[in-house]
């Protein structure tokens, strides 16, 4: 990067818009992760998902909640270690999530979030 470029980016800088960008940001980051976090527990009540597949579930699911992780949730992206394994465990069961569980997760980080883009959390799967 050189220094006319940050010149340039410098006059865009304004708290009003970083403080509408971190809550732009907070927000579609934090729907994400919780949209995976609900399909992750939604698809554990599903009779089509085998015990093996389930176990894979409940450990990204475990690993979500313990505090001590490869990247510390209190670092800035500490999450993305959580969004890995989590994303990670739901591919092995894709076959399984039908609509309805989509719709559910969608309609539980709706709840926390409020409008959100639902299109951006039905791109993750």
């Amino acid at each position: 990067m050189n220094i006319n470029n940050l010149e340039v980016y410098g006059q865009e800088f304004s708290e009003t818009k970083l403080t509408y960008k971190i809550k732009d940001f907070s927000k579609n980051a934090g729907a994400k992760l919780m949209y995976v976090v609900f399909l992750a527990k939604d698809v554990l009540t599903s009779s089509e998902i085998s015990t093996k597949d389930k176990a894979i579930i409940y450990g990204a699911l475990g690993y979500f909640i313990l505090p001590f992780d490869i990247i510390p949730d209190f670092f800035p992206g500490g999450f993305a270690d959580d969004l890995t394994a989590l994303l990670f465990a739901l591919k092995t069961v894709i076959g399984s999530i039908n609509p309805d569980m989509r719709s559910k997760a969608v309609a539980d980080v709706k709840e926390i979030f409020g409008e959100i883009n639902e299109q951006e959390l039905y791109s993750l799967f």
